[in-house]
């Protein structure tokens, strides 16, 4: 038997050559469908130019066509997961996915591939670690390559963020490599930032950032079954000891506030409590404004950044090392006259003189 080749033509066009439709696209991420959610993603994560752009009229043409009683509500509940490697991430994001769609509510996760620079990211990779909740008609499970990014999160990571709601997911999950430098921007696009611990970690603490503190709103102590159970209940403690704040308990799940809890993704124990306490935060900062503040923070943090990249990318289309300026400015440096942002301000101020005449 022959193979099929590659360039198979209907009807004089390949089919790779079909052209990009960002408003079908659209209507199908609208009607739920997974495909055209990933293949969006996928265009809202790649380095190209037109990819994003193809992203972006694809995100715009969902907000254009979605329903109106949607439009001035908050779509979906926002859930940053960090932690070390080994915390058990992916295994407690399936259990708390599943317990989610078993109630009948729809959940996205989002998750980094730490091989993502290599491979450019595999979707098999996480449906492998979360093969249970992959399957679930409810759920979608989309890995993000880290890329160059330390621990991944990107401004890429919330216009997925924003597809998986344009689809209807209720939940969306934002889980990253590790902690690291990246987690200001996990916090920043999540509603509620959980910090995934293990038995024994409490030594930690010396070695934790206070900003890193800061941005946390729940400290789960995971892998709390078996032998480990007294080893946890002294983490627990250690942290209670030194940041104040109280073990999850029925008045914390009434009156949210932050907590440290203890269960164990494999066996079940806490994750109902997690979840019930995820959900009153959630609630009480809708009611209070304080998610609605949070949002607005983060778009203009969002947009101070991509504002950045734009200036950054036409700097460097737009400098001429040749140029009488830049020369000037280098023998200026070269000879000791002048410190660096003297030197460099007439070429700014020619540059941005000649983009405001162009």
């Amino acid at each position: 038997m022959s193979s099929i080749n590659p360039s198979f033509k209907k009807s004089g066009k390949s089919v790779s050559e079909s052209p990009i439709d960002p408003v079908r696209i659209a209507s199908q991420i609208l009607k739920g469908d997974k495909a055209s959610l990933s293949r969006a993603i996928t265009f809202a994560e790649s380095r190209k130019k037109e990819h994003q752009e193809i992203a972006n009229k694809i995100l715009e043409a969902c907000v254009a066509n979605r329903k109106p009683e949607k439009s001035h509500s908050l779509p979906s509940r926002r859930i940053g997961i960090t932690g070390y490697p080994g915390a058990g991430k992916s295994t407690l994001l399936e259990a708390l996915g599943l317990l989610l769609v078993h109630k009948g509510a729809s959940v996205a996760v989002l998750t980094v591939d730490p091989t993502g620079l290599r491979t450019d990211g595999s979707i098999l990779g996480d449906k492998t670690r979360m093969n249970e909740l992959s399957k679930h008609p409810s759920a979608f499970i989309r890995p993000s390559p880290s890329s160059k990014s330390l621990g991944g999160v990107t401004t890429s990571t919330y216009t997925s963020i924003q597809l998986c709601e344009a689809a209807g997911y209720e939940w969306v999950f934002v889980e990253t490599v590790g902690v690291g430098q990246s987690e200001a921007m996990v916090s920043l696009m999540s509603d509620i930032v959980c910090l995934l611990l293990i038995p024994g970690a409490g030594d930690d603490l010396q070695g934790m950032k206070r900003g890193l503190m800061d941005m946390v709103n729940v400290l789960v102590i995971n892998k709390s079954d078996g032998p480990n159970i007294e080893q946890a209940k002294q983490t627990a403690q250690h942290y209670q000891q030194a940041l104040g704040w109280e073990v999850l308990n029925k008045s914390s799940v009434t009156h949210p506030h932050s907590v440290i809890h203890r269960v164990s993704a494999t066996s079940g124990e806490g994750l109902s409590d997690l979840l019930d306490w995820l959900s009153q935060w959630w609630e009480s900062g809708l009611q209070s404004g304080a998610i609605h503040r949070k949002r607005d923070v983060t778009i203009d943090r969002l947009m101070t950044i991509e504002a950045s990249l734009l200036l950054k990318q036409w700097m460097d289309s737009v400098i001429d090392v040749n140029s009488p300026d830049w020369k000037q400015a280098k023998r200026n440096l070269l000879e000791g006259n002048q410190v660096l942002p003297t030197a460099l301000k007439p070429v700014v101020e020619s540059l941005l003189s000649k983009s405001k005449n162009s």
